[in-house]
């Protein structure tokens, strides 16, 4: 299998914050749950500006299907330069909050579309148009899995799936999701090897659950 042409994103980048978090886009603070939240944010966010991969992504359109008030969506636009990112949103006060802080980040409307609604019923409008999809949802994303599989381009490409794990079955996990995602592939017609490339842990979300992010590409 060829190598990945695309590079995966900045550590900072694909962890981002859980929706316990109160994340911080490009200068334009979101709502914090408390201020070591923001604390913590404001760190990462310039840690973020600093990463040496933040711009290859300009020709890039990402599908974000839980975007939240923008906590992956601003980072995809403001620090990775995505040309695009579909962002998938239920919640009527998230899609509101997220508007707001893509006008507060000054974000061309031609950048991003929101689209409001279950992503059970918007997903499928985006197939075949993504180069990554991220799935950032806790405590388990994989009702999203088969929707991302078809989000992707027809070569493949990133996904970034967020899910607690227990800390003694992370790797075990892993190497089920890619088998999963590979089945999943299959059924859209498409031959798609799985490879994990970063598995990253980031935080322990309860005793010996661990949130992880899981960095997969195919092709």
């Amino acid at each position: 299998m060829a190598s990945p042409p695309m590079a995966p994103l900045s550590e900072e980048l694909q962890v981002g914050h859980s929706r316990e978090d109160g994340p911080q886009s490009g200068g334009h603070p979101l709502p914090a749950n408390d201020a070591q939240s923001s604390r913590d944010t404001a760190r990462r966010s310039k840690r973020m500006k600093k990463s040496p991969v933040e711009r290859r992504g300009s020709e890039e359109v990402i599908v974000d299907l839980y975007a939240g008030i923008g906590y992956y969506t601003l980072p995809f636009l403001v620090h990775h330069g995505a040309k695009h990112v579909h962002a998938c949103e239920w919640n009527d006060d998230s899609v509101v909050a997220l508007r707001h802080n893509l006008q507060a980040n000054k974000i061309s409307p031609d950048r991003c579309t929101v689209h409001h609604g279950d992503n059970r019923q918007t997903a499928p409008n985006l197939e075949n148009v993504a180069h990554r999809v991220n799935l950032g949802l806790l405590p388990s994303s994989e009702e999203g899995w088969p929707l991302a599989i078809r989000a992707l381009r027809s070569d493949g490409g990133w996904m970034h799936v967020h899910e607690n794990v227990k800390d003694s079955e992370v790797e075990r996990w892993t190497a089920m999701l890619c088998r999963r995602l590979e089945e999943l592939a299959r059924e859209r017609g498409a031959s798609w090897k799985a490879t994990c490339t970063h598995t990253e842990r980031v935080k322990s979300y309860a005793p010996h659950i661990l949130h992880v992010v899981v960095d997969v590409f195919l092709q």
